[in-house]
C-alpha cells in the first residue's frame, strides 16, 4: 500500500479548503488580555488574571487546531497534555516544550499562589509564540493532494489523498492503470484512531505551503 514516502512532494498540488478558528472571544483577544493585565500594573490581581487570560489564549487555540485537523470531539483530548500529543502527532508546532512549566503552573493556580512576574511573563511570550506558528492553520486547511504515484507492482496509481476535517478521515484515491479517470476501485480511508492518518496528516503540514 502507499506511504506518504513514496509521494514526490515536488509532484503534488494541492486544493485547499477555508477554515475559521472560534471568535468573541478569540485566542489573539484572550492573549491581548493578558497582556493588557500586566501593562495596568504587576500586583497580585495582574499576576494572576494576566496568567488566567495567557492559559485561556494558548488552551483555546490548541483546541481549535486539534478539531481543524480531525479530532472531531475535544472530548478525546481533554487536558493540556492530549491536546499536545494531537497536535505533535498531526506534523504541527506543538508547545510540549511547556508540559513541565504547565505543571507548575497548575501547582500554583490550584495552590491559590500568586504567580511570579517571570512565570507570567514566560506563559504569555509561549502562547505568542504558539499562537503565531499556528496562525497559517487558522484560517485554511489543505482538503486535497492531486499526485500520480505508481506503486512498485506497476499496476495501481495513487491519483489523490483526500482530507476529511470534519469526520476525522484521509481516503487514498487508488485506481488500476486501465481504471476509467473518475474509478478508484482500492481506495482506502484512515480514521484518526490509526496511525496512518497521522502520517499523512503530517505530509499534509510537512509540504504545504
Amino acid at each position: 500500500m502507499f506511504e506518504p514516502k513514496d509521494v514526490d512532494s515536488d509532484d503534488v498540488t494541492y486544493n485547499w479548503s477555508s477554515y475559521s478558528c472560534r471568535e468573541t472571544p478569540s485566542a489573539e483577544d484572550y492573549l491581548e488580555y493578558a497582556r493588557m493585565d500586566l501593562a495596568d500594573g504587576t500586583e497580585s490581581r495582574n499576576l494572576i488574571n494576566a496568567l488566567a487570560n495567557a492559559k485561556r489564549a494558548l488552551h483555546l487555540r490548541m483546541e481549535d487546531v486539534c478539531l481543524g485537523f480531525g479530532c472531531i470531539s475535544l472530548t478525546r483530548v481533554k487536558n493540556f497534555h492530549l491536546l499536545s500529543d494531537y497536535i505533535l502527532k498531526c506534523g504541527l508546532p506543538s508547545p510540549s516544550v511547556l508540559e513541565k512549566f504547565n505543571k507548575l503552573r497548575n501547582v500554583t493556580e490550584h495552590s491559590y499562589e500568586v504567580p511570579s512576574l517571570e512565570m507570567v511573563e514566560i506563559y504569555t511570550g509561549v502562547a505568542h509564540l504558539f499562537l503565531s506558528a499556528t496562525d497559517r492553520w487558522s484560517v485554511r486547511h489543505p482538503y486535497e493532494i492531486d499526485t500520480c504515484v505508481t506503486d512498485k507492482s506497476g499496476t495501481k496509481q495513487l491519483r489523490h489523498i483526500f482530507f476529511n476535517w470534519q469526520k476525522g478521515e484521509v481516503t487514498l484515491k487508488i485506481r488500476d492503470l486501465d481504471s476509467k479517470p473518475y474509478e478508484f476501485p482500492h481506495s482506502i480511508t484512515y480514521t484518526n484512531k490509526d496511525k496512518e492518518f497521522f502520517d499523512w496528516v503530517t505530509y499534509g503540514v510537512k509540504h504545504s505551503s
